[in-house]
């Protein structure tokens, strides 16, 4: 025994070395996604390690980042999660699995083997520094959205209680404890309603517009989670009788603020005379404080910019809705709106049609996003509002088929104040980096109805840095 401890005091600095060599070996393993790859400079980030980690390390500071839920939409006839990575571990929320007779276990993770996952259940993705999406389908239609972890305070200024609705909130509380959940409901025809909720472990839970609000033609809701984890989604499924109006989900919206931004809207109906008056778009806008406001907008494009007709300082009743149709709105390209304030709102755009409808979601800023894709070949829409002075650079890394094999491209585009951008072949995965945090962006694409939807470029998880160790020779000394 004694010659074991004057080994371990005559000879510390053997098991120094031993130690730096094993950090070495397995930091290189758990970190090799963020490597710089790409022009020496990006990456992808979509390996193995890095998405079932959800660790990255970048100048000196390590990331971590939060799981995320996908819903289990009902009205629809399938639905799957792009996933980062086939090696990501991904948990069915609310099955029940028999480890040993008498014993169960919950979000019991397992290997997803494959990058569209089909979602039987309510999803709990493990945490990645790639968000991923979620695909949805009904007897007409489609829509894509981002598996997030959910905010503590969110926000859906879209769907609607009429007779004809079957709008859905989805709750999906993927945590191993109850939440509390405060529902607060706004209409234009009426008043503010207040619900709280709690939802069980590990579970989801859905509540009807129609009957929260009832005969309700222009609701926006407010989801705040008291307690737990609560992810929140909105689906807006419209029928009459047997047969089908279409559907879609409604974005989450940006926090009430004095400036909202909408980009990516196509509306590519002409109007003509007073029976497509209907189907014309439109905007809901909702002034949840006290006090009244005056809002004008502004849409921009890569023409210019304009008002449209009659939406220059408009007064709007604080917590009532409004729909402020835009009349004769003809965008075949993607276009930004601008909602401006004196006092904070939310706001969506939304169109209606015979065999569908559609709505368009604020967008927050964006920094350095990676989003997870399926074949998928959207327009991007990328806008800077407040007219910083200087050309901003923006960075996108793209992967995909691009016919036979996997393909991986780069682009650097010039932003001034708006531009628009066409991936040259259906993508797997993507990296948006602009050079400054005041660009906000989104996917433009054509759902299998023919009408137009977008993506709001918007993280599905929540990211933490903390700064990365430096080893450092002079702490180590002889006891």
């Amino acid at each position: 025994m004694n010659k074991i401890i004057s080994f371990f005091t005559k000879a510390p600095f053997i098991f120094w070395a031993i130690g730096i060599v094993l950090v070495g070996y397995f930091g290189n393993f758990l970190f090799s996604d963020f490597k710089l790859g790409i022009a020496g400079n990006y990456s992808l980030g979509f390996s193995q390690a890095g998405a079932s980690s959800g660790i990255t390390v970048n100048q000196g500071k390590i990331y971590s980042y939060a799981p995320t839920s996908c819903p289990n939409f009902p009205f629809t006839n399938s639905q799957y999660a792009n996933l980062p990575s086939t090696n990501i571990k991904v948990s069915d929320v609310g099955k029940i699995i028999k480890v040993k007779k008498g014993q169960i276990q919950v979000n019991h993770f397992i290997t997803a083997k494959t990058r569209k996952y089909p979602i039987k259940y309510p999803l709990l993705i493990s945490p990645s520094a790639t968000t991923s999406t979620f695909s949805v389908s009904g007897s007409n239609w489609n829509d894509l959205t981002t598996c997030a972890n959910g905010e503590p305070d969110q926000w859906f200024v879209g769907g609607s209680g009429e007779i004809t609705s079957q709008d859905q909130i989805v709750l999906v509380n993927s945590g191993l404890t109850p939440a509390t959940i405060s529902i607060n409901l706004f209409g234009h025809h009426s008043n503010s309603l207040q619900i709280t909720r709690t939802i069980a472990a590990n579970t989801q839970s859905t509540f009807g517009i129609a009957g929260l609000l009832p005969g309700e033609v222009s609701p926006a809701i407010e989801i705040l989670t008291l307690s737990g984890r609560v992810t929140p989604y909105l689906l807006d499924v419209r029928s009459k009788g047997l047969s089908s109006l279409g559907g879609g989900l409604v974005p989450v919206s940006q926090s009430p603020d004095t400036t909202q931004v909408i980009p990516g809207v196509v509306s590519n109906l002409k109007i003509i005379g007073k029976n497509n008056a209907s189907e014309q778009l439109f905007l809901r806008l909702l002034v949840p404080g006290n006090i009244d406001a005056t809002a004008s907008v502004k849409v921009i494009s890569n023409d210019g910019s304009f008002v449209p007709l009659g939406l220059d300082q408009i007064n709007i009743s604080h917590q009532k809705t409004i729909d402020l149709p835009l009349t004769n709105f003809y965008a075949p390209n993607p276009v930004a709106i601008v909602i401006s304030s004196d006092q904070p709102l939310v706001a969506v755009a939304g169109q209606f049609f015979s065999n569908g409808l559609t709505w368009f979601g604020s967008a927050p800023t964006i920094s350095n996003l990676q989003l997870s894709l399926n074949n998928f070949q959207p327009t991007l829409t990328l806008i800077n509002p407040k007219n910083n002075p200087g050309v901003t650079k923006v960075t996108v890394v793209y992967s995909g088929n691009g016919g036979k094999a996997e393909k991986t491209g780069i682009q650097i585009l010039s932003l001034n104040d708006f531009l628009t951008w066409k991936a040259p072949f259906p993508i797997n995965s993507i990296l948006i980096q602009p050079s400054n945090q005041n660009i906000y962006g989104a996917f433009s694409f054509i759902s299998s109805n023919g009408i137009n939807r977008s993506l709001v470029l918007r993280p599905g998880a929540e990211v933490f840095s903390i700064s990365a160790p430096t080893p450092d020779a002079k702490v180590l000394h002889r006891s």
